[in-house]
């Protein structure tokens, strides 16, 4: 905020913590994982969208997300996987394996955005509130230093 930021992107953050509610193993592979993990794709929403009774609107997409096995075999076509759901729809074979494989990390899809590289534990939401405010107080406290009040 210092620096003229109007705000910060949490939701990697939030999404490793206690009180989220992805698996141990997603919140795991976020700690694990650093920036050149995370990929902008439609791979996911293709997927998610095609098996949830709630699917993400048009143009929106749900952001990063981890590179694993999924995201690598279909990021640069996902013309062909969209032909490949439409032909098998919501109950086929491709959507089966995927909901199979929901706690495969390498496979299924972990939300993380580029700042995944500073989430080194998982924490409660409140510490990391706590920790976040407290690194804003400071970051004030020495722009304070730094600005004359002579004016």
């Amino acid at each position: 905020l210092s620096l003229g930021c109007d705000g910060v992107s949490m939701g990697t953050r939030f999404f490793a913590s206690h009180q989220a509610m992805g698996s141990d193993e997603q919140k795991q592979a976020i700690v694990d994982a650093n920036a050149d993990c995370a990929i902008r794709t439609r791979v996911f929403d293709l997927l998610n969208n095609t098996s949830s009774a709630n699917p993400w609107p048009p143009p929106y997409d749900a952001a990063g997300a981890f590179h694993n096995e999924t995201s690598r075999m279909w990021h640069t076509r996902p013309e062909a996987l969209e032909q490949v759901l439409q032909a098998q729809g919501k109950d086929g074979e491709l959507i089966k394996g995927y909901k199979e494989q929901s706690a495969n990390t390498a496979v299924t899809s972990v939300w993380m955005g580029q700042g995944v590289s500073d989430v080194h534990e998982i924490d409660d939401a409140d510490a990391i509130v706590r920790r976040v405010n407290d690194e804003a107080c400071q970051a004030i406290s020495r722009l304070r230093d730094l600005v004359s009040l002579d004016v």
